[in-house]
């Protein structure tokens, strides 16, 4: 969830998108590891279809880790994600009377 907000966020709101590349995204992390809030250094000029393409590599990147550490199954990150990507997206519209 902390992974893809700032992409997505920005892009409800104002309908500019930012990189949810791993590369791009820095991350607020408490000394107990727990992930606080993320940002985006960087700006993506696209449509949905560019946002939806650029979440992709990033996702999974995160899942293989997570999968890794923690012996999960990728599906079920993957299910974790895309449940977030969802949440996140609702919530963002909801905080701009946007929530159809």
């Amino acid at each position: 969830s902390v992974l893809v907000a700032p992409a997505l966020e920005p892009w409800v709101h104002t309908g500019a998108a930012r990189d949810p590349a791993l590369e791009s995204v820095t991350f607020d992390v408490t000394a107990d590891g727990r992930f606080l809030d993320a940002r985006s250094s960087r700006a993506l000029d696209g449509d949905a279809a560019e946002l939806g393409a650029a979440l992709v590599p990033a996702v999974d990147s995160a899942v293989t880790a997570f999968a890794h550490a923690s012996g999960a199954a990728p599906r079920a990150l993957w299910a974790v994600a895309v449940d977030s990507i969802a949440n996140r997206l609702l919530w963002a519209a909801s905080t701009v009377g946007r929530a159809d």
